[in-house]
């Protein structure tokens, strides 16, 4: 290397993130071109898998200070039955809250999380690795606090619970933020699976981990358990974690180059204008949106409510009740990274375009699980109930998985501003189903949950049209379009890689 050339090596800027072109067309062309790069770097033992493992781990934290109250709330309002000596004795509840009252406070972080939508400007802000550890910080401390709140007023135990959703809402934005700035292309869809399974495995785990919990030490120590490991979490994003590989100082030279050659974006120092009239007019983004609802008004009857179903049809007690609302999120663990490998060969063997695949992807999904929802009101057999509930957490990550692709390959650059729109949209189906069932459960009855079912059924079915004939899964021309009126393009993705070759 010449003098010439080091000079050049050592006045490569610090890159963040912009736009690569104003086409669609040069994207593909810039992805083809570095197809052979792509392929020169392994995942193990490199720095992109400390960062999904983090990820990974990530999400299923925040669904445990999500959904932790879900499970405390059947200990701390329903009779027990507690063993002393020969006797066995009725304890009465410590709250006696109604089904009303109980939906409300499962969806407390709901409401909170509906700032979701504030992530793009978050992330402006603080950076996308700060924030994700705030976030963390925020759920650890406030959900220790719950004890401590529910015992003193009960109000004081909603605004933590708020504030907790705020920071778990955001969470989900933030990470796919920086798994859009770490993961190039040709890694997504194995990757994206690996990160969303920290989801599935996280609502695994909350139920019999809390139930557990609960069941030798009382509902206090979920929430000290929980809150303790938000915040151990909180203490190693902030030690690893950085906005971008180029922040990295440990990462290599030729890891450094595998992932930038593999992104849409380019890199350079300019600052990033988020598109808002574009999008709220944007008919494929109302479409995800529109999906991402329904999607999670089924996934949270599955997450939330769950535990109240099964309680109510079987009368087990808590810890029997977490280990059988387990079985089948067991299903969906194991389900979503087989859904990843087929998605991926699917995407790598398949001359189908990629919206027309989501399209294919997304009805299927949809009508799948409406037809579930609808065979689950003609039975009243345990078992049979319990295959039809394992059969729907089977075909779910086909569409979890699709919408989160979806919301980082529409819009390039923006895919924080986007996931925030989508997190929205996802907490108000969350607030929506719960408080309409809480509300048409009043009597636990079975009639009563299979209208809920027939409600659920009849919105997959509305989603499957409005996603079939609006939805899209490629870049947007106004999401590929130059975000400033900066003109320097000087630190191009091939410019920059070939300086560091050299």
């Amino acid at each position: 290397m010449n003098s010439r050339d080091a000079t050049a090596k050592n006045d490569v800027p610090n890159p963040d993130y912009s736009y690569s072109s104003t086409t669609t067309t040069t994207t593909k062309n810039h992805e083809t071109q570095s197809t052979s790069e792509t392929d020169k770097f392994p995942l193990l033992f490199s720095k992109r898998l400390v960062i999904v493992t983090l990820l990974f781990v990530g999400n299923i934290t925040a669904f445990l200070i999500k959904y932790n109250v879900n499970v405390a709330v059947i200990d701390m309002t329903f009779q027990k039955r507690v063993k002393l000596g020969n006797v066995t004795i009725i304890q009465q509840p410590e709250f006696r809250w109604n089904s009303k009252k109980m939906g409300t406070v499962t969806s407390l972080t709901a409401y909170g999380a509906l700032l979701a939508c504030t992530s793009g400007f978050v992330i402006s802000k603080l950076g996308a690795s700060l924030s994700c550890a705030l976030c963390m910080m925020m759920c650890g401390i406030t959900t220790l606090l719950y004890t401590i709140t529910l015992h003193y007023n009960f109000y004081s135990f909603v605004a933590c619970r708020l504030i907790t959703g705020i920071f778990v809402g955001l969470h989900i934005p933030i990470h796919l933020e920086i798994f859009s700035r770490w993961v190039p292309q040709c890694e997504r869809v194995s990757l994206m699976a690996f990160i969303y399974n920290g989801l599935s495995v996280g609502v695994m785990v909350v139920h019999p981990f809390c139930g557990l919990i609960a069941f030798k030490w009382g509902w206090p120590m979920i929430f000290y358990t929980t809150g303790s490991i938000s915040i151990i979490m909180a203490f190693l994003l902030l030690t690893l974690l950085k906005n971008s590989p180029s922040e990295d100082k440990s990462i290599s030279k030729k890891e450094l180059v595998y992932i930038l050659n593999g992104l849409e974006i380019k890199n350079s120092t300019k600052k990033v204008v988020n598109p808002y009239r574009k999008i709220a007019t944007s008919l494929p983004v109302w479409a995800l949106c529109i999906a991402n609802f329904v999607h999670m008004s089924g996934i949270c009857f599955l997450a939330d409510c769950l535990p109240w179903y099964i309680k109510d049809i079987t009368g087990k007690n808590i810890k029997d009740v977490g280990f059988i609302t387990a079985i089948p999120n067991t299903v969906s663990m194991v389900m979503v990274l087989f859904t990843g490998f087929l998605l991926q060969y699917w995407k790598n063997n398949s001359n189908i375009p990629p919206t027309q695949m989501s399209k294919i992807i997304m009805a299927s999904g949809f009508i799948i699980e409406m037809f579930l929802f609808l065979a689950i009101t003609l039975v009243s057999d345990f078992i049979t109930i319990m295959l039809i509930l394992i059969a729907m957490r089977f075909i779910t990550p086909l569409n979890s998985l699709n919408i989160q692709l979806i919301v980082i390959n529409i819009a390039p650059g923006h895919t924080g501003m986007i996931a925030g729109i989508a997190e929205f949209c996802s907490q108000l189906a969350a607030i929506l189903t719960q408080t309409i069932i809480g509300f048409l459960t009043a009597n636990r009855s079975m009639e009563e949950w299979n209208r809920c079912f027939i409600l659920i059924a009849g919105i997959c079915a509305f989603s499957t049209v409005i996603f079939t004939l609006f939805g899209s899964n490629e870049a947007q021309e106004w999401a590929l379009a130059p975000s400033s009126n900066h003109k320097d393009d000087r630190y191009s993705p091939g410019s920059y890689i070939k300086t560091i070759t050299e």
